[in-house]
């Protein structure tokens, strides 16, 4: 699992259930390196995804995520 990444997810959504600014998001991980981190995130319950033409738009952060990042 990509701690930092999961880490700058929560910070972008302020530590609140929420759906991120991907532009910030692919700007530091950019979207064709980090996908399948971000899918492995998904598959935990971390995050949610959303697709359109095969490639990842929205990312919401789960409050699963923000209870993780807070116990480190």
């Amino acid at each position: 699992m990509n701690i930092p990444l999961l880490k700058y997810l929560v910070s972008l959504a302020d530590n609140q259930v929420n759906a991120i600014n991907t532009n910030a998001l692919f700007e530091k991980y950019p979207r064709d390196a980090y996908s399948s981190d971000l899918y492995s995130l998904e598959q935990m319950g971390f995050i949610t995804l959303l697709n359109g033409n095969n490639r990842i738009i929205n990312v919401g952060v789960n409050q699963k995520a923000i209870d993780y990042v807070a116990k480190l």
